[in-house]
């Protein structure tokens, strides 16, 4: 037991186990729906930041391009359920591979420039698309009742494609948990893939490209090549979220693509801790826990996140997680001294 402790890992996987034991009794401890629907949230919106954490956070890749990302996996696993007819469980899949394609063919595109033409040129990929979607007026299927369907939904979205048939397996009453643990197992699949990431020896090698390139690169590291890796290895997840997404909705727009959410989802990030393995999850909790008590004062919710991204940012860039390590230092040190 002793020697398990003194892994890197040991604390991950303890603060892992327990709140898998936590979220998954949640749903029997006679919990409203309306805070499942939260968790389900806070699911997709940690898959998305976890991700984006080794892009930005390890990874060192300045990239605003997750939402595209996101948005190819919800919107392929839409189209081809309500234009091919096919099931959500069979197109949902194949919409993780269009995203990872996708992530494939932005980081050939981007990853040749850094910092803020990253920045720049993943920004200007997702306006790009949430615009030619907004735009799409072609009469791509004639409704029986009279209209037009349009390839992208245009800005009706994408609607009746059907469920993952909780519904029918579960019942109207308890579907919403069996999304509630679908969502819950992507997220531990995501988390894993940030654990393993890190502590793991290629994990060191994003590190030392993000701290000192000129070193790593003269040590014979590819920069474009480890990065590419990264970049499109953390799309698999942010893919799947977006396919989850447009399953449990039944419904995919262009609002997904907004900056809104994305400015929501980076200031998640950066107040959980940047870098950090449970940032993510810190981060995302803490925001939806903020986004209650802001609801009667919507209209400045962009201006605070805003200001929580700068804050952090100059401040405190170790965030809420690095908050925590601080504490429970000095905790030790003192039950130590104590003990002397």
């Amino acid at each position: 037991m002793t020697n398990f402790l003194r892994k890197p890992w040991s604390k991950d996987i303890l603060i892992g186990l327990a709140l898998l034991i936590i979220l998954c009794l949640l749903p029997w401890l006679g919990i409203k729906v309306y805070y499942l629907r939260l968790l389900i949230i806070f699911f997709m919106y940690t898959t998305i930041v976890s991700q984006w954490n080794l892009v930005m956070g390890i990874g060192g890749i300045f990239s605003l391009g997750q939402m595209a990302i996101f948005g190819m996996g919800a919107y392929t696993t839409a189209w081809l359920a309500k234009y091919a007819d096919w099931s959500l469980w069979a197109s949902w899949p194949v919409g993780i591979v269009f995203a990872v394609i996708a992530s494939l063919i932005i980081g050939a595109a981007c990853l040749r420039v850094s910092g803020v033409y990253t920045a720049l040129l993943t920004l200007a990929i997702v306006s790009v698309m949430q615009l030619l979607i907004q735009t799409d007026t072609a009469c791509f299927k004639p409704m029986k009742t009279g209209g037009c369907e349009y390839f992208t939904g245009g800005t009706m979205s994408l609607t009746k494609y059907g469920d993952l048939g909780m519904r029918d397996w579960l019942g109207r009453r308890d579907w919403i948990k069996g999304d509630y643990y679908i969502g819950l197992a992507i997220l531990i699949m995501a988390v894993g893939f940030s654990i393993f990431i890190v502590r793991s020896p290629i994990g060191i090698a994003f590190k030392a490209l993000r701290d000192n390139n000129l070193y790593a690169v003269s040590r014979g590291m590819s920069k474009f090549k480890y990065q590419m890796l990264i970049f499109s290895s953390s799309s698999l997840f942010t893919g799947m979220a977006g396919g989850f997404y447009a399953s449990h909705y039944g419904a995919t727009g262009s609002t997904i693509l907004n900056l809104k959410l994305m400015l929501l989802l980076l200031s998640m990030m950066i107040v959980g801790g940047l870098g950090r393995i449970w940032g993510p999850v810190l981060g995302v909790g803490a925001l939806i826990g903020l986004q209650e008590p802001l609801r009667d004062i919507i209209e400045f919710r962009e201006l605070i996140f805003g200001f929580l991204i700068v804050v952090f940012a100059m401040f405190y860039p170790q965030g809420i997680q690095g908050f925590f390590e601080y504490i429970w230092k000095v905790g030790i040190r003192r039950y130590r001294d104590l003990r002397q």
